[in-house]
């Protein structure tokens, strides 16, 4: 039900932004709550108990194809724009909670911890080199802005819940709500991307048009992702290999795409937040749906 209602608010945070591209003006803002909603996600983040398997070196070089392969059939299709949405939202690394939705669908949650990890430093390692070719923006002073960025959004609250989980016991409460507190900055963030989006559409004749096509290529995304990820896995691990590839941390390519692209980029990243929830809703439903129609058959066995 938690999952459901917070995809439902993700709606409302859309439809707020783009009522309000006032709001824009804001727009210095996302990177600092970025660094902090990923600091408060990291906090309840766990070194996953199991050593690497194959299945990560698979979703690492699968999640890398996804934003590649959309970025160069785009692009050689003569669409420099979509290629640029397809490619900040098929790159994006596994998401910070998807460890927790893998556990609440019966899944390994050290699986796709270890997913986590391995996709998100490997990305924060590439990306300085795939970002300057992809937007045309090619010099040393790109590389090392791009670098400086992943610091800051990623390699800052990656060290800093590193030295809180040091002193867990003096910051129970933090960790006991760091879930919601990451989950309201998540949608400020969203509501000022929308806003900033909102703000530049409405300058552009296409504006309607670009966000359709946005929302379309992060759906055929998300689906990509996670289908290919079910492949990976086979039998054994279909689920924890599907919500690690599908399931993604946009809020990395999200800053990256409004820093170094255009805010229509950035449309792609904020739809799929909507469609990977929408789909984790459905699943969670329909495993609720699952586990209490067995306890029904139980109790009529009693």
């Amino acid at each position: 039900m938690r999952s459901q209602i917070r995809t439902v608010a993700l709606f409302g945070v859309f439809a707020a932004g783009s009522l309000c591209p006032q709001a824009a003006a804001l727009k210095f803002l996302i990177r600092y709550l970025i660094a902090l909603m990923m600091f408060f996600s990291l906090l309840k983040l766990r070194p996953a108990r199991r050593p690497l398997r194959r299945e990560h070196a698979w979703i690492f070089l699968a999640n890398i194809l996804l934003g590649m392969g959309a970025w160069a059939a785009f692009f050689l299709s003569g669409c420099p724009a979509e290629a640029e949405t397809a490619f900040f939202t098929g790159i994006a690394p596994t998401g910070i909670a998807a460890g927790v939705v893998t556990g609440l669908l019966g899944g390994r949650r050290d699986f796709v911890i270890s997913s986590c990890v391995v996709t998100n430093l490997g990305m924060a390692f590439l990306l300085p080199f795939l970002i300057p070719p992809v937007t045309g923006m090619e010099s040393a002073g790109i590389f090392l802005r791009v670098a400086g960025d992943l610091v800051f959004v990623l390699g800052l609250p990656f060290a800093a819940a590193f030295l809180c989980r040091k002193a867990e016991g003096a910051l129970e409460r933090l960790f006991r709500h760091s879930g919601d507190i990451s989950f309201y900055l998540w949608c400020v963030t969203i509501f000022l991307i929308i806003a900033n989006a909102s703000a530049f559409l409405r300058t552009r004749s296409r504006g309607p048009q670009e966000a359709v096509t946005a929302a379309a290529i992060s759906l055929a995304l998300c689906f990509l992702g996670f289908f290919t990820g079910r492949l990976i896995g086979g039998r054994r691990r279909f689920l924890e290999c599907a919500q690690s590839l599908g399931q993604k941390n946009t809020t990395l390519t999200l800053y990256l795409a409004l820093a170094y692209a255009s805010p229509a980029a950035a449309l792609g990243p904020a739809f799929y937040v909507i469609w990977h929830n929408s789909w984790n809703a459905f699943q969670l439903w329909k495993r609720t749906r699952h586990l209490n129609g067995t306890a029904s058959r139980r109790m009529k066995h009693v």
